[in-house]
């Protein structure tokens, strides 16, 4: 069965310094932002959220990255496993 996804616009996450401003940059939103990087503001939801992940419990940007990557990697080893389980269940089903 196939799903529709909404349409998604990936962007960078740039570095969090001290005059970041905790909000989505309006112009960004509207028709795109002409300051680009030299913006205070958030670019997306998820730079925001990234920002404010980052001022409230100190993690870097890699830290973000390596810890993602390990959720990935148990999601894809879950689904593996779910993937077996159902394959084995649905042989001894057939055999007996």
């Amino acid at each position: 069965m196939w799903c529709v996804l909404p349409k998604v616009r990936y962007s960078k996450v740039r570095l969090l310094h001290p005059l970041c401003q905790f909000d989505v940059c309006r112009h960004e939103v509207r028709y795109g932002c002409q300051r680009e990087d030299s913006c205070s503001f958030a670019h997306s939801v998820i730079e925001l959220k990234c920002w404010v992940l980052q001022q409230d419990t100190g993690i870097t940007q890699e830290e973000m990255v390596q810890e993602s990557k390990r959720h990935w990697h148990r999601l894809e080893q879950s689904a593996q496993k779910q993937k077996l389980d159902l394959g084995a269940s649905g042989i001894a089903g057939e055999v007996f």
